[in-house]
């Protein structure tokens, strides 16, 4: 399977979700900011974290396409 058929969705999901969690993050603290007072913050604090996740998950992908390309020298 050729490595682009594999790593554009993910990185395609990685952007997506660093662009909707960033949003997500501003809206909480903007909208509601005693979120955190109230049991809320159970259900909302993990959502918190897709811009860590996205950030990683696209990390992982650009190792992994590197790893799967094959180098010039190779050739």
């Amino acid at each position: 399977m050729p490595i682009t058929l594999e790593t554009v969705p993910a990185t395609v999901v990685s952007l997506t979700i660093v662009t909707r969690g960033v949003r997500l993050v501003r809206r909480v603290f903007a909208v509601t900011p005693e979120v955190f007072a109230d049991s809320w913050w159970v259900t909302i604090g993990p959502t918190l974290l897709f811009p860590v996740w996205a950030v990683g998950l696209g990390w992982a992908t650009f190792a992994y396409r590197e790893r799967g390309l094959p180098d010039e020298a190779e050739k």
